[in-house]
């Protein structure tokens, strides 16, 4: 059923394939807010993965039919205007503060929130967004820390001086993640030294500066690859589409919201 979302959003008008995907949208979200305590019933029937945390088996959930979710809605997020507060809310609260994880699927879900996530958007979720990245920022997992640390410098472009409220307490989560060593001395800007640094976080100090300074800020960060997951080239097909004028056929939404129906007890089907 996302493929058939997916193909729709390629041929109708905005307007006409939210009224199509308002059909589905409240199956969706069922389905990312149930698969978390699905995961706790299958535990023990391989529904994820384990690893060791401080002498004991830490069970990962994998969230694979919410990972497709995610998935698809980055792909067609420029077509979900009118929607995407009350996605951003339910990825936020479900993926992104949700324990236990797997990291893939908390990549993606952190994407998938840049993806939806335009000016205004971030203005209202900032504070709700920060907030788990912040706590991402002091995770032993590096490809976290990474598109943690790209999306603060992708929502510092986006809000400029509205950004400044969030240096401090962000300041003070990057210095509880390095060495001690690097924590309270060293050389390189801010105290730290710049070569023990990952590339996403020497990118994002250097934007605070120029944010302080009053210095132009780019649109997006460099490192804005690191955070991307749409298909590019759906959204090629989609341009074309759209300027070619295509007047699209009538659409059976209550065959599509079947088909969602259907599509919810396998995640092979989503």
């Amino acid at each position: 059923c996302l493929d058939i979302i997916e193909a729709l959003s390629l041929v109708l008008p905005v307007q006409n394939f939210n009224n199509a995907f308002r059909r589905v949208l409240p199956g969706i979200i069922a389905t990312v807010r149930s698969e978390p305590s699905e995961h706790v019933a299958s535990e023990g029937m391989g529904g994820g993965e384990s690893r060791v945390g401080r002498g004991s088996m830490v069970f990962m959930k994998t969230l694979a039919k919410t990972k497709r979710i995610l998935q698809t809605i980055a792909n067609i997020s420029p077509c979900l205007a009118e929607f995407r507060q009350q996605l951003l809310s339910v990825i936020i609260a479900v993926v992104l503060e949700a324990k236990n994880v797997q990291p893939q699927t908390v990549k993606f879900a952190i994407c998938t929130v840049m993806h939806l996530a335009n000016h205004a958007d971030l203005i209202v979720f900032a504070s709700q967004i920060i907030q788990p990245l912040m706590r991402l920022i002091v995770s032993a997992n590096a490809m976290l820390q990474g598109a943690a640390y790209t999306s603060l410098s992708y929502i510092l472009c986006k809000l400029g001086r509205g950004f400044v409220p969030y240096i401090l307490p962000v300041r003070r989560k990057i210095r509880a993640s390095l060495p001690d060593k690097d924590a309270h001395g060293g050389s390189g800007s801010h105290g730290h030294a710049s070569a023990d640094k990952i590339p996403q976080l020497v990118e994002y100090e250097a934007l605070v500066l120029k944010l302080l300074k009053h210095r132009p800020l780019p649109e997006v960060p460099s490192t804005m690859a690191d955070i991307s997951i749409s298909n590019n080239a759906m959204a090629t097909k989609r341009t074309a589409v759209n300027a070619a004028d295509i007047h699209s056929l009538p659409v059976n939404l209550q065959a599509i919201e079947t088909a969602w129906a259907l599509s919810r007890t396998s995640s092979a089907d989503i």
